[in-house]
């Protein structure tokens, strides 16, 4: 699996995530996008995966009830 730094994990999905939504590396390992030793996101957290796919759920309802 690619290891990113969120810096570049942010700027390579073009968003402004920060470390809350995602756990991130104990120690420096190697950012694959700008070759620096950084802390490196491991996991997306759960909650941030659940309020993600809520929210995707409520978006489908309303567009259903508009049809």
């Amino acid at each position: 699996m690619a290891e990113f730094c969120l810096n570049c994990w942010n700027k390579i999905n073009e968003t402004h995530d920060s470390k809350w939504r995602y756990a991130l590396s104990w120690d420096k390992d190697l950012c694959e996008e700008c070759g620096q030793y950084k802390r490196v996101i491991v996991t997306e957290r759960f909650w941030s995966r659940v309020q993600r796919v809520l929210a995707d759920a409520i978006v489908n309802m309303q567009n259903q009830s508009k049809s």
